[in-house]
């Protein structure tokens, strides 16, 4: 959650600024990689800890990779070649709110797991365990 909350604020802020001023919004593409690249693969280890049964893993997995590819070719379309004198801000504001709604996901996630083991929440085949926060 803290790393995707970084990465936001820097795409955020990269978006905000005048797209001529290029020190602070590499400073800004800094706070973005820091928030980006640190979350990708606890999140989706938590993925992978945290299904059902462990027929579902595999399927979990593939689900989470596929999203991952898909959001790359968006990626393709909201940096427009037009807005580059305004400093592209549908891609900024895109990848902020996609950074910003990876936190909030992962905060669920997390109070959602918790509640499952206050809860003793079973699996797929009945048995008592503890789910991965």
């Amino acid at each position: 959650m803290g790393s995707s909350i970084v990465g936001g604020v820097g795409w955020l802020t990269a978006g905000l600024l005048p797209h001529d001023a290029y020190l602070s919004r590499y400073g800004c593409l800094m706070l973005c990689a820091c928030g980006a690249f640190p979350s990708s693969g606890p999140l989706s280890a938590w993925v992978t800890c945290n299904v059902p049964s462990i027929v579902t893993m595999g399927i979990a997995t593939a689900l989470n990779n596929s999203a991952a590819g898909v959001s790359q070719v968006i990626a393709q379309w909201i940096w427009k070649p037009d807005q580059a004198e305004r400093g592209y801000p549908t891609g900024n504001f895109v990848c902020a709110a996609c950074s910003f709604a990876t936190a909030i996901i992962a905060v669920s996630l997390r109070l959602k797991y918790g509640r499952m083991n206050s809860v003793g929440a079973k699996d797929a085949h009945g048995e008592s365990r503890v789910w991965l926060l």
